[in-house]
């Protein structure tokens, strides 16, 4: 008897120091090669989507493992929520940091102490994947979009009011910073501007495949990205106010856009692409892009103009 515990423990030791070893292996492989400027690398699973708090304390980052949640002045994990049944799409924080909303590929929309990782409520299934979480600025209200669907949940009473539909799936949702409208993309090449107070869809801009809209901080423009093109809108009336188009020819490869952010101060926007060996064309002039990258372009008026590139 004793032999068989004395060998259990040393099993169980030698264990413990394997793990240990890996767990710290692990963790230094993380901060290898990083490039000149990176603070951090988190591997934790596919990445879906990553979103900070509105005074950001806080990133949560959603993954095939779960909702990682760091304090972004350690760089240390908070919490992990990660009791999930379905793909993450979506992360949302409340704007007091308190409650982070995940849309799930189950169709059902969870609300998460964002400090602690107790599940606060799921509300009903959806009929399809939510794709994308919203909360409104003020905290009243989220929206959220599973399939055509978009619909408005009150916080506090967990009821849902159907916004409005599309002719296919909603991808992605967007607040102005006074809440007063949400813009909705879709597959169907639109995006669409609900006014909150009619709770009705007050202007339609078309994009061929549309990928991404982002409101300036002010809410007087909105820039669409997708396909070959960016494009700046007046967000109050609708109207095209600019389009910028990328160089193809038969050398370069397609510069579709995936994503665009705009700076806090709405002087940058940050346009996102997905391949390598192409040209940009932004006014008069050309710029050859990286793959995998990110460009910060200057917006002067409706006049664009690269200035740096990773």
């Amino acid at each position: 008897m004793k032999i068989r515990i004395s060998f259990f423990f040393i099993i169980v030791l030698l264990n413990a120091l394997t793990f240990n070893l890996t767990t710290s292996n692990a963790e230094l492989s993380e901060q290898w090669h990083l490039p000149n400027g990176v603070r951090a690398r988190l591997n934790k699973g596919v990445i879906t989507e990553i979103t900070y708090s509105q005074d950001s304390s806080r990133l949560a980052v959603a993954s095939s493992i779960g909702v990682w949640v760091y304090d972004t002045a350690t760089d240390g994990e908070v919490v992990l929520i990660g009791a999930h049944t379905s793909w993450i799409n979506s992360i949302s924080f409340s704007p007091d940091g308190n409650t982070l909303a995940t849309g799930n590929g189950d169709g059902t929309v969870r609300l998460w102490d964002a400090e602690t990782g107790a599940l606060r409520n799921t509300l009903p299934a959806q009929g399809a994947p939510v794709r994308s979480v919203s909360f409104r600025p003020d905290g009243s209200t989220f929206a959220s979009a599973s399939g055509r669907t978009v619909s408005l949940w009150d916080v506090a009473t967990s009821s849902k009011d159907a916004l409005g539909r599309h002719t296919d799936t909603v991808t992605s949702l967007m607040w102005t910073a006074d809440g007063d409208t949400l813009a909705s993309v879709s597959d169907d090449g639109t995006v669409r501007l609900w006014n909150m107070e009619t709770r009705t869809a007050r202007n339609t801009l078309d994009h061929p495949n549309v990928a991404s809209a982002a409101f300036s901080p002010d809410g007087s423009m909105i820039a669409t990205g997708g396909g070959y093109e960016l494009r700046l809108w007046d967000a109050t009336d609708g109207t095209l106010q600019s389009l910028h188009t990328s160089n193809r020819n038969q050398d370069d490869y397609n510069a579709t856009i995936n994503s665009v952010a705009y700076s806090a101060d709405g002087k940058m926007l940050a346009v996102g692409t997905a391949w390598d060996q192409h040209r940009i064309h932004f006014s008069d002039d050309y710029t050859r892009f990286l793959r995998n990258t990110v460009h910060i372009i200057y917006l002067d008026l409706l006049n664009v103009t690269i200035v740096w590139t990773v």
